[in-house]
């Protein structure tokens, strides 16, 4: 009876923080309409949406991958470039680059049924590249008489950006969307599948779990949602380079801000961002091209703090904290 009444006070604070974090967010874009402070949210919200895609995959799955930033790369790429080379409707850009990053998810989740741990990680990388080295290759256009595409990269056409402020409210949408999408995941059906996978993927299949079925479901949503924070990366900004749309630095942001906010957790990417997307823009834009290997230093130097302080991330430590002192005082006052 305690413990579930302890549950229940902290789920209530917990949705009241929660109710008053959104309220905070939806009215910042009218009272406080800063360009610097909706940029840089604008930036963490994009990074919350595909570290929540990533988080499916690495964190609920177990399928460590460093090659994320493809389905990304294939959202932007499918907008701006196909818009511009070939004329195509946005509305078709964006169908086509989930199209093709379904397709590349399924081919993933095939690779993941022979190659577990480190070697599936690297052979994420590998697709990664040979997907950049494709965009810098075949990509090549002639716009206002001008070559443009491949490695020179592909200016977004204007008539394709949205208001800062609509990119802002869009962005945090498909965050609050995709973070209820994965506290459902924990209490399905699905979402046990999953973690059970992660655990032991080996016991899983021997006690009836289509491994392969559910390794594939939770690849494509995870494309998905990668794919939209591409959409809107390049409904933000003016030009598109593959050797960062395509970066594996991209691929690496995505990977810290779920293991920092805690990839196990539903609200963990978003908490994530939060901590890391500002500190990391601020880091490239202010030292990035005085102090070159900066942004890959804080990175690792990170990564490896997490791993050795708080391998789960810093949800989970707050969660078990809180509930031991809401237990302590309750059983203190009987």
């Amino acid at each position: 009876m305690a413990g579930s009444r302890i549950r229940e006070i902290g789920i209530k604070k917990a949705r009241l923080f929660a109710f008053i974090v959104i309220i905070a967010f939806l009215l910042l874009p009218f009272i406080y309409p800063r360009v610097l402070i909706m940029r840089t949210l604008n930036t963490t919200f994009i990074y919350a949406v595909c570290a929540i895609g990533w988080a499916l995959v690495g964190g609920y799955t177990g399928l460590f991958s460093l090659g994320h930033s493809a389905f990304f790369g294939l959202g932007a790429y499918c907008l701006a470039w196909l818009y511009l080379a070939y004329g195509v409707h946005p509305i078709i850009g964006i169908l086509l680059g989930i199209g093709s990053s379904v397709i590349l998810a399924c081919g993933i989740a095939l690779i993941s049924a022979r190659l577990r741990g480190v070697y599936f990680a690297l052979s994420t990388i590998g697709i990664l590249l040979v997907l950049m080295y494709v965009m810098r290759t075949f990509t090549y256009f002639e716009w206002r008489g001008a070559p443009s595409g491949g490695g020179i990269g592909v200016p977004v056409a204007p008539e394709l950006m949205l208001p800062l402020s609509t990119s802002y409210l869009l962005s945090f949408g498909i965050v609050l969307l995709g973070t209820y999408f994965l506290y459902k995941v924990e209490k399905s059906k699905f979402g046990h599948y999953l973690i059970a996978i992660r655990e032991d993927e080996d016991v899983a299949a021997s006690l009836g779990v289509p491994v392969l079925k559910y390794k594939t479901i939770a690849t494509i949503i995870s494309s998905v949602f990668a794919t939209i924070g591409g959409f809107i990366f390049a409904s933000s900004t003016f030009h598109l380079n593959p050797d960062l749309t395509f970066s594996l630095d991209r691929s690496i942001d995505m990977l810290i801000i779920a293991v920092l906010g805690g990839s196990g957790t539903f609200i963990g990417p978003f908490v994530g961002a939060l901590i890391w997307a500002p500190l990391i823009e601020y880091v490239r834009w202010n030292w990035g091209a005085t102090y070159i290997g900066l942004p890959k230093i804080l990175s690792g130097t990170v990564l490896l703090l997490i791993f050795l302080i708080s391998p789960t991330g810093i949800v989970p430590p707050i969660q078990r904290k809180f509930l031991k002192r809401k237990k302590h005082g309750m059983i203190k006052n009987a």
